[in-house]
This record gives structure tokens, C-alpha cells and sequence, in this order.
């Protein structure tokens, strides 16, 4: 019942994986690895190149890939230095159990992303308020829920585009007339999405613009696609499918006016790093710092008020471990506290400062040299990461990342993208994101000219994109979802202080793809 609204919490399911074919059967693994469940290795193992995969090690499934006829599934390793990415043949043989996962999900995205095949997978419900109009009794309802996908038939209309959705309960006899019927009858008409899926003997190919959408929402129709200046009744031929590394990188100069940029990762232009100040310690949490190799210098004094936990002064310094929630016996009563534990670089000894501790720390830069940004990537444990660009990059017209003071890079992504050339233009081949870009195109031809043959082959433009404020929001629409930074501890805190303010809900959608069953 994906139109519920509300968020939920997956329940790991624990029965192991002991191939990974086992995987490549059960989960969806695909872009972006945000949406894959965390798992954890049971068992230690070593591959081929004598990479060993340590047991207890969590990992994120990245996707497949093949070489030389082998299929390989592409991990990332979750390590405290460094994320190294790996891959492990199809015939393995290992003990991968999934992890818990503290993210909050909307019933579309379990339905789209989080659904196994052949399992079962149970969810917490976390805000309930969405079910009372919907479900009669939720007096005995414990908060868990079990969800049990149905299925149904998606089929196009002979000689229309018309869409129709066929009920798995309708008792019918299915005739394959595919070799009897002109097939020229039936529309050719397909999304950016569905000719990035096609497989990759079907390219080069030739297609007609026939709907230019204003976003994802193909009902809110354009006349022009602003980027490449494309326009309703314009042949493109489609040379090939490509997953492009990019960047994703906010201007944070000015704090009310942010604009958001997606950056190929071959941008030439020059970088250097700028130091990032975090508040309190929560902030270092917040903005995905612990597990770096980052040394943070304190600015203000901090006091502990418990024994516990450690204080710090002005101009300590301090490495970024780890964090974690502990009990503190504070002078009244015990109580579970988040913190974080830190190194001292000039002691070496390990201390713990609460979440709520106010110590203005600024991020010490030990090689701030200027270098590409596909360097600055490069370096150990940086992103997210701030930085500026000294040079710009000559092939990027106007660069709107050189007039920013400061920049933020949140992440690497890849990038789904169609490399296309406008017929009869002596254009350099250009590349088309499919979750920028949404239009519907007519497939004239798989058979283009022995021109666009050879220009298939050929490298192609990648620009500095600016994107909408919700492509920026879908990239970080999985992340942990977190409250304000916490509170000291007092004898009388009110209770709304301390509670997880949820996500607004997300509008209603008319889909009916699974039933839940409260338990």
C-alpha cells in the first residue's frame, strides 16, 4: 500500500547469504548504493588478488560487472580508513548477514529498493499516526509490520499508447501471438530510462523527441529541454549508455542562496582544501566526519560533568575516532549519552567528549597544495570535504565553481547517462543524464548512418551541471535521519527537547503494489 504515508525502519533479515549468487537472487543491487541494505561478513574469507574480507567487516553492495566472462559483484568496504571497493566473483562462497540500519524509509522506496525475492522482510512502523484512518484495531499493534508484495500485469494496447494494469486475481488464457501481429502497430514510444536499460547491442540507435517534461513528472509537459538546447520533433542519434563517476558539490558561500552542481570527475580546474568548523561535537556526527582522517583544534574550553567523560581547552588537538552512546552517571541519575571518542595527537590517549560539547573546532589541513579535484578525491578518507577553486578549468564556459568562495563536495555518484549527437550536427557528441533529463522519445531506426557509427566512438562533452534543489534532495534522501544536537543533562528536561523530529510525509501516490500485515 505504497500511498501510506509515514516512514519505516527495516528489520535485518537474519538468515545469511553463503553465496553470492545467493545475492545477485534476493536483493536488487544496483545505483545508487544509498538505497542497498548494509550487511556484515560472518565469516573470513580471501580473494584472488589477496584482498582479505575480515569477519565482522560491513559492507555496501555497489552492483555488478563483468570481466572477462565472469560476473563480479562490486562491494564497498565500511572501514574506519578508508573505503576501498572490491570484487568478489559470483561463485564465492562466504557468510554475508544483513546489518540494522538506522535510516528511515517511505513505503515507495522498501517497495522500489528494499523488497527480497523469496524472503521475508518485516519493517518498523516509526510514526503510526498515517494508519489509524486506514486499519480498524491497533490496540494489540507492536510497531512491527511484515510486508507481502502482490503482483500484477503491465500491458500496452494494440496500435495505442494507453497503458493498462491487469489484476493478478483475473482468471485469463495468454495467447503468444508475437510472430502473426504487424509490430509496427504498437507504439515505439520509450523513456530516457527504458533506452538506457536496453542492452548494449541495441546501440547506436536513432530516436524522435516526442515529450519534453518539466521534471519527473511526465505530465508536466515542456516545449524545450534547456540543456543542449534540444526541442519537441528533434532527431538524436543514441551512440551509447554510459555510468559516469561524478561529483556532487554545493556553493555554500552564502547560506540562504545555495546552488547545487554535479561535477565530472575529469573537471581540469585547480583545487585546494578549506577548513571546515564544526560547532559542537554532534556536528562532526552530522556531517559524516567520524571514520575520516580528520584533526580537529579545539577554540573553546569544555568542562566535563561527569567522570566519565573528558574535558578539553583551547588549542587541543584532537584525531576524529569514533562514535557511539554510552551510560553516564551523572550527580542525580544514569543516562544514555551520545559521544564521540577522540585521539589526542600530543598524549596519544583516548578520550570522550559528549555530543552536546561546544568546542568551535576547526579542521586542521596537514597538504593543502592546489591539485584536480579527481586528486583531492583521491586522498585518503576526505569527503565530504570544503574546498575552492583557484584556476578555473578552460573547457567548462563561464565555470560557476570559480566565482564560489567556498565549496562543499558531499560525495562521488554515478551518473546514468545516454551519449547522443543531434542528426546532421558537426557537433562534438554530448551526454544526457537520464534523472536530469525526462522526455519520451520514438525509436526511428537502430540502424544509423556509417557516420554516426564512427562518431560513436568518439569522447564527448562533460559539463559542470546545475542542478534543482530536489535532484539534490533525492541524492540525500536515504541518509540517516537526525534530531537537533542534544541537550547537557539537567535534572528536569522537558520531554519535546529530547525527541527525533521526523521528516515532513511526502505526498499521496495512486499505486497499490503491497499488502501489510501488522503483527
Amino acid at each position: 500500500m505504497s500511498f501510506f504515508l509515514g516512514y519505516f525502519q527495516l528489520i535485518p533479515d537474519h538468515e545469511p547469504y553463503t553465496k553470492v549468487v545467493d545475492l545477485y537472487h534476493c536483493v536488487k543491487v544496483d545505483q545508487p548504493a544509498e538505497v542497498q541494505p548494509r550487511f556484515k561478513n560472518n565469516i573470513s574469507f580471501a580473494l584472488e588478488d589477496g584482498t582479505v574480507i575480515a569477519k565482522g567487516e560491513r559492507l555496501i553492495l555497489h552492483g555488478f560487472e563483468e570481466k572477462q566472462n565472469q560476473i563480479f559483484l562490486r562491494c564497498k568496504l565500511l572501514k574506519m580508513k578508508g573505503t576501498p571497493v572490491v570484487l568478489v566473483p559470483a561463485h564465492c562462497k562466504w557468510e554475508m548477514q544483513e546489518c540494522h540500519d538506522d535510516r528511515y524509509y517511505t513505503m515507495d522506496d522498501l517497495l522500489q529498493w528494499k523488497m527480497l525475492v523469496g524472503r521475508q522482510r518485516f519493517v518498523k512502523v516509526i510514526n503510526t499516526s498515517f494508519l489509524s484512518h486506514d486499519l480498524p484495531d491497533l490496540k494489540n499493534f507492536n510497531g512491527v509490520a511484515q510486508l507481502l508484495p502482490t503482483y500484477s500485469m503491465k500491458a500496452i494496447l494494440l496500435g495505442e499508447w494507453t497503458e493498462v494494469i491487469i489484476p493478478p486475481d483475473i482468471d485469463m488464457e495468454v495467447i503468444d501471438i508475437s510472430e502473426s501481429v504487424n509490430k509496427s502497430l504498437f507504439s515505439r514510444q520509450q523513456t530516457l530510462y527504458s533506452i538506457y536499460s536496453m542492452a548494449d547491442k541495441e546501440f547506436p540507435l536513432m530516436v524522435e523527441i516526442k515529450h519534453i517534461a518539466q521534471n519527473k513528472n511526465l505530465l508536466q509537459t515542456g516545449q524545450k529541454c534547456q540543456l543542449h538546447n534540444l526541442q519537441i520533433g528533434q532527431c538524436l542519434t543514441i551512440l551509447r549508455r554510459e555510468e559516469v563517476k561524478k561529483c556532487l558539490v554545493t556553493d555554500i558561500s552564502d547560506p540562504e542562496k545555495k546552488r547545487h552542481f554535479v561535477v565530472p570527475s575529469t573537471y581540469q580546474g585547480m583545487v585546494s582544501q578549506v577548513s571546515r568548523t564544526f560547532r559542537y561535537v554532534f556536528d562532526l556526527v552530522f556531517q559524516g566526519s567520524t571514520g575520516q582522517n580528520l584533526t580537529v583544534l579545539a577554540t573553546k574550553n569544555y568542562t566535563a560533568e561527569a567522570p566519565s567523560l573528558s574535558s578539553f581547552h583551547v588549542g587541543d588537538q584532537f584525531r576524529v575516532l569514533m562514535s557511539d552512546t554510552v551510560l553516564v552517571q551523572f550527580a542525580e541519575k544514569t543516562e544514555a549519552v551520545g559521544i564521540v571518542e577522540f585521539e589526542n595527537t600530543e598524549t596519544k590517549v583516548r578520550v570522550k567528549f559528549p555530543m552536546y560539547a561546544e568546542g568551535g573546532f576547526v579542521e586542521l589541513l596537514y597538504d593543502n597544495k592546489s591539485c584536480t579535484l579527481a586528486q583531492l578525491i583521491s586522498r585518503e578518507c576526505l569527503v565530504p570535504c570544503h574546498f575552492k577553486v583557484d584556476i578555473r578549468d578552460p573547457s567548462v564556459k563561464d565555470d560557476p565553481l570559480h566565482t564560489a568562495k567556498e565549496l562543499r563536495l558531499h560525495k562521488e555518484i554515478y551518473d546514468q547517462c545516454l551519449v547522443v549527437t543531434k542528426e546532421d550536427s558537426s557537433l562534438k557528441p554530448f551526454e544526457l543524464p537520464i534523472n536530469l533529463e525526462h522526455m519520451i522519445v520514438e525509436l526511428l531506426s537502430n540502424q544509423p548512418s556509417m557516420h554516426n557509427q564512427h562518431t560513436s566512438l568518439m569522447s564527448y562533452e562533460s559539463n559542470v551541471e546545475i542542478v534543482p534543489e530536489d535532484y539534490y534532495s533525492e541524492e540525500f534522501r536515504y541518509e540517516y535521519v537526525m534530531g537537533p544536537p542534544p541537550l547537557p543533562p539537567r535534572t528536569n528536561r522537558s520531554q519535546s527537547s529530547s525527541e527525533v523530529q521526523l521528516p515532513p510525509p511526502l505526498p499521496r501516490r495512486n499505486m497499490l503494489e503491497t499488502e501489510v500485515n501488522l503483527l
